[in-house]
């Protein structure tokens, strides 16, 4: 039983791993703005060491060499120097994942690289569960899934809706 828990924490620790955050830069916060502190010092109970001094409205961490930054109302992107790598001109910003992250500019949404370039959208498949009074069938990008030819890896939740 405890095998199976420690594999069961294993393969969880290795899932939320697939979205690597930067750990050596923490955001914090000096009472009014955000900057970034060594996150390694602070572990180690050293005095917090200031790598990039509060500037920031609003400060999230650090993924893929990024992190989202709020200043003057509009997001951007910063390094860990605390250079802008994406000038703050957008309304709205998530972290970047997988290379990507979306931004709102007005009442656009953009896809950006990492070098603030115009990027695909990563591909997000279309699913679409219909029931009939015995069964669930999955339709997955226009091909038909029933219980017995469901591939590996995917399953089937029944989702109670209430309206």
């Amino acid at each position: 039983m405890t095998r199976l828990i420690i594999l069961a924490l294993c393969a969880l620790c290795l899932n939320l791993s697939a979205q690597e955050k930067d750990i050596n830069l923490m955001p914090y916060n000096d009472g009014k703005l955000w900057g970034y502190m060594d996150l390694d010092a602070w572990n180690n109970f050293e005095d917090k060491i200031i790598v990039i001094p509060a500037r920031y409205e609003q400060a999230e961490d650090f993924y893929c060499g990024l992190a989202r930054v709020k200043e003057n109302g509009k997001f951007g992107y910063i390094d860990k120097t605390g250079q802008y790598k994406i000038f703050p001109y957008f309304n709205e910003g998530t972290d970047f994942e997988n290379g990507v992250a979306f931004v709102k500019l007005g009442t656009k949404t953009l896809c950006l690289d990492t070098l603030g370039k115009d990027a695909e959208p990563p591909y997000q498949p279309v699913l679409n569960i219909t029931t009939t009074s015995d069964r669930y069938t999955l339709n997955m990008d226009d091909r038909i899934y029933n219980p017995l030819t469901i591939p590996e890896g995917l399953s089937i939740l029944k989702l109670k809706i209430n309206w």
